[in-house]
């Protein structure tokens, strides 16, 4: 009895550090349902399935990059009697109750939100037809002086292999973004509470909220949208480069509109502005710079391919991807707020 009652007594204990995340989370849930009332619109299931389907992807490659640098930290440093004793002793200190604890909180605190998120992403085009589609390609040629941010790359750039290269990266996104959830999930506190939090309120608002505002298809749904061909020929090199490597970017692309326009069940939406892909990789970049120097290092490279990518692969005009930017930094400081977080030194 004792045992059960201390077990629950930390449960509660570790969940006050999550409230703010579960009321985020909570929020994002309960408001699917008048929205799915309202639009008919249901999670598409394929998407849920891949979301678990990469959560134990990510936590599997995590374990293994964690097991491997303490295995060659200790064979190049630490050099211990037994091996084996001091990895159980590490691996004790490392996965301890409260590390348990808080990552049961964060999984349940952002699946609660991804879920209603789901139904929330589908819902958008629903709620507010496309309509700034122009626009926002309007805006990108007065910023890119005269010119559609992808006409800036040169052909190196759309060489089937470089193409290739930046859509293993894009797609390698979703690992990322889980891994660091993961990570920051199990410690609950400082700045990885703030990036879980800032996390929440970026997909909430600027996910669903401001792509309601300002929605949009994207470059790649542009003329199948109506609005013109302008974004023809880069489909174009983007299919012909796909006859010789695997460009998963253009069938899932073909999926997202075989879902809007009803020719299959389930729709995981349409959004082009702002960015989800290029704000979220901004917060890892954020999140980073805030704990380890040399993680910071690769992950503003990270957000560099993603945010070149986005644009290279007609997913979106370069604007959704500063939007998502400044969105980023915005929240960040807003859960900074929320959270109470003191700014760290970099982690040795």
């Amino acid at each position: 009895m004792g045992g059960s009652s201390q077990f629950f007594g930390d449960f509660l204990r570790t969940a006050k550090n999550y409230l703010t995340l579960y009321v985020l989370g909570t929020f994002t849930f309960l408001l699917s349902y008048p929205v799915s009332d309202f639009t008919g619109n249901q999670p598409d299931l394929g998407v849920v399935a891949s979301f678990a389907y990469f959560c134990g992807i990510a936590l599997i490659l995590i374990l293994g990059l964690i097991l491997t640098w303490k295995l060659v930290r200790m064979a190049l440093i630490e050099k211990p009697a037994s091996v084996s004793g001091a990895l159980f002793q590490w691996l004790k200190l490392l996965f301890n109750r409260e590390a348990i604890f808080n990552s049961i909180h964060m999984l349940i605190a952002i699946s609660l939100l991804m879920t209603g998120f789901a139904v929330l992403k589908g819902a958008i085009a629903i709620i507010s037809p496309f309509e700034w589609d122009v626009a926002l390609k309007n805006l990108d040629i007065a910023l890119h002086f005269g010119w559609l941010p992808h006409e800036w790359f040169g052909s190196f750039m759309y060489h089937p292999s470089v193409l290739g290269a930046f859509n293993l990266i894009y797609n390698a996104w979703f690992v990322v973004m889980i891994s660091s959830l993961l990570i920051a999930g199990m410690s609950g506190r400082g700045a990885h509470m703030q990036y879980l939090v800032s996390f929440a309120l970026t997909w909430l608002f600027g996910g669903f909220f401001l792509a309601v505002i300002f929605s949009s298809a994207g470059p790649a749904f542009y003329e199948l949208a109506g609005y013109g061909t302008e974004y023809v020929p880069l489909m174009s090199t983007l299919y012909e480069a796909a006859e010789t490597v695997p460009l998963w970017a253009l069938s899932t692309q073909e999926l997202l509109w075989e879902g809007y326009s009803g020719a299959r069940d389930g729709s995981a939406g349409i959004s082009a502005f702002p960015s989800m892909h290029v704000a979220t990789a901004a917060l890892i970049a954020i999140y980073a710079s805030r704990v380890n120097w040399f993680v910071a290092v690769a992950a503003w490279i990270f957000f560099a391919a993603i945010m070149v990518g986005s644009v290279l692969l007609g997913w979106h005009y370069a604007v959704d991807g500063y939007g998502g930017f400044v969105l980023a930094a915005v929240f960040w400081k807003m859960a900074g707020v929320l959270t109470n977080a003191k700014r760290e030194r970099f982690a040795a």
